[in-house]
């Protein structure tokens, strides 16, 4: 499950937390419904509909829900879910945009999550993983009481 990242959080806890396995899963589930009501063009709309629904309210649920306060890792969150539900509904992306793009979606479809996984994700927590860290950190002071004049 995503959430903010903390000080104290260890490499793995990071990583766990730049990947969205909540709104993969919740696409997965959605797919799988769609599929057991029925098949076409309803059927492929209906999943290419349900992406990009779940795409515009992930900014919002990373950021309210999750408590994902820093703005670059909801981001990476959200084009993290782009690589993942493209490939998991990488046919029905092809039905939607024809037969033309089918060689490119399976391309993308196969090779993104690979390097997302072991390359870009690694690369974004090295690079930026401090930043998040220290973003996150400041949220997480309490205020401190003023003193009290006598």
């Amino acid at each position: 499950m995503s959430s903010g990242i903390k000080t104290t959080d260890t490499n793995v806890d990071r990583f766990a937390k730049i990947l969205p396995a909540d709104v993969t899963a919740a696409f997965l589930s959605i797919r799988t419904g769609i599929a057991a009501i029925g098949q076409g063009e309803a059927y492929t709309n209906g999943i290419i509909y349900s992406f990009v629904a779940i795409l515009l309210l992930c900014p919002f649920y990373f950021r309210l829900l999750m408590d994902v306060k820093n703005w670059w890792q909801n981001g990476f969150l959200c084009l993290s879910f782009m690589v993942f539900g493209l490939s998991i509904a990488s046919d029905n992306f092809i039905a939607y945009f024809g037969a033309r793009h089918e060689l490119m979606i399976k391309i993308i479809a196969t090779v993104a999550p690979i390097l997302w996984a072991f390359m870009i994700t690694p690369m974004f927590l090295k690079v930026a993983g401090d930043k998040l860290v220290i973003e996150a950190s400041a949220d997480e002071k309490p205020a401190q009481p003023s003193p009290v004049q006598p």
